[in-house]
């Protein structure tokens, strides 16, 4: 059983609720709990990751099918309603991979997954499209899913400052070759030619790299619109994933630039 650790957690939540934050402070807290939901099945969606990040002071940060990431809190009663929710769910006790496709749809590689950092890093993926109203949702754990629920019900502020957020946003790309089979739905009304490779972006390491500002925007959009990408003569898509400053470094106005560990 991990409940006394969550008991930890939610203490240290409360704790960061209370304290004063001392002046010139330049940790950020930690991210408690990460939502990742890919409709790569569901072609109008794109190949984009939709994610939402809880950190341990309350602060939400989420992103809503755009390159940008929006903002949302929780007071101390709704940590721990969280807390109690995901400690109901025992994510713990489920295998780190679960299908529930349901037998009648096919979605691709559409999953979700949540982590948990009260749970040692515990991840949970489960395959099948877990949007809301879908057949696959109904097969799922069922605390998984009322996990999900609970973060769907946190209002999310869009970006006040969307020059100032391109800035800030580092978004992680993955490269795959291209198939016929990978033209967009919307190719027909918006005559989709291929993106020639950003001027000034380098070239993929393995089949990874992350772009920012406006070049991350313009490929965020290639990824959306499921526009192939030319690099050394040969079409690419791509699938976009927007990265938290967690997990970029970047600052923010609610999580400072983490200072830089050595060794």
């Amino acid at each position: 059983m991990r409940v006394p650790v969550l008991s930890a957690l939610l203490l240290a939540a409360v704790v960061a609720f209370e304290t004063p934050k001392s002046a010139g402070a330049v940790g950020a807290p930690p991210a408690v709990l990460v939502f990742e939901r890919s409709d790569a099945g569901v072609r109008a969606e794109g190949r984009i990751a939709r994610r939402l990040a809880v950190y341990a002071d309350g602060s939400v940060l989420a992103t809503r099918g755009g390159p940008l990431l929006g903002t949302g809190h929780l007071d101390a009663a709704e940590m721990r309603a969280l807390t109690d929710i995901v400690t109901q769910a025992r994510l713990f006790e489920l295998p780190d991979v679960l299908e529930s496709h349901a037998s009648w749809c096919e979605l691709g590689d559409a999953s979700s997954s949540l982590r948990w950092s009260a749970l040692g890093g515990t991840e949970v993926r489960v395959l099948g499209d877990l949007r809301r109203g879908s057949a696959d949702r109904a097969l799922a754990p069922h605390g998984f899913v009322e996990v999900i629920e609970y973060l769907e019900s946190i209002p999310i502020e869009a970006p006040t400052t969307e020059a100032e957020d391109h800035e800030l946003v580092s978004i992680e790309f993955t490269v795959e070759p291209w198939s016929v089979s990978d033209a967009s739905p919307f190719d027909a009304l918006l005559e989709l030619e291929p993106l020639p490779w950003p001027s000034g972006q380098p070239p993929p390491h393995g089949n990874s790299f992350r772009a920012e500002g406006p070049t991350a925007s313009t490929l965020f959009e290639a990824a959306r619109l499921a526009r192939p990408v030319l690099w050394r003569g040969t079409a690419w898509r791509l699938r976009a994933k927007v990265l938290f400053p967690h997990e970029s470094g970047a600052p923010t106005a609610s999580h400072p630039p983490q200072p830089a560990r050595h060794g």
